[in-house]
């Protein structure tokens, strides 16, 4: 297995340094294309074997991730090479619905043998039975942020199915005998100023949460005295970039 990914890697590192080697910087949350339809095709086939591969061995968010990066390059394919029978099977969107309602890893789909145990995922699943709040607001949600700090499991943001977005902040003690959820104050800048609470990150440094977020000043919540603050910050373009705050 390990020599096999070694090989369909290779599509990936092309696409890496062609990218890298971009005349123009690309940002991360900037999209690259291939422009020549042969390599989309071989890069997409390359990814849909890699994310076989990943499934076989019980490594579902591997499968997961390398899929999706398959799946992306379609953007960028002239019509009649989408008619092709492998760009077709490689880049078929039910694969990605059925990997993407798995756990990672997911316990169905966990080997029976040791195949390769650098790539394959230890450890098992055990569910914490907590006390859900009496006004049933925490809902299940996905794109949210959490993190862990000291013994507390925080959750924060997010969307449901029905995309019902939250601005709320929530912890869980898992040291407490009797575990309930306890809801702390919501992130209080209203979502005209920083749009969806979706998909962001929270960084703790020093009894704090950082929200990164792209926004110049920087919002926090003391973890000690549970309050929401505010760094002011300045921004120093370079030389050739005399503007303001990008974002």
């Amino acid at each position: 297995f390990s020599q096999a990914l070694d090989w369909t890697h290779e599509a990936l590192v092309v696409v890496h340094n062609l990218r890298w080697k971009s005349p123009v910087p690309l940002h991360g949350w900037k999209d690259f294309h291939l422009a020549v339809p042969e390599l989309v095709v071989q890069f997409c086939v390359s990814c849909e074997l890699m994310s076989q591969i990943f499934l076989y061995i019980g490594n579902t968010g591997s499968a997961m991730s390398v899929l999706s990066k398959g799946i992306r390059e379609t953007i960028s394919i002239p019509g009649d090479w989408r008619r092709r029978r492998d760009f077709k099977d490689a880049t078929d969107m039910r694969k990605q619905v059925d990997i993407g309602q798995l756990r990672h890893p997911d316990p169905k789909s966990r080997p029976t043998h040791i195949s390769d145990p650098r790539l394959q995922v230890w450890g098992s699943w055990t569910r914490l039975h907590a006390k859900r709040p009496v006004k049933k607001e925490l809902m299940e949600r996905q794109g949210h942020t959490c993190f862990i700090w000291k013994s507390r499991l925080y959750l924060a943001g997010g969307r449901n199915g029905t995309f019902t977005f939250f601005r709320d902040l929530w912890y869980l003690d898992l040291e407490a005998d009797d575990l309930a959820w306890r809801k702390l104050p919501d992130y209080p800048v209203p979502v005209e100023e920083t749009n969806m609470f979706w998909n962001w990150t929270m960084v703790v440094h020093d009894n704090k949460a950082y929200v990164v977020n792209g926004r110049r000043n920087v919002d926090y919540f003391d973890l000690i005295t549970e309050k929401w603050e505010r760094l002011q910050c300045t921004y120093e373009p370079l030389s050739r970039n005399e503007r303001n705050w990008p974002y």
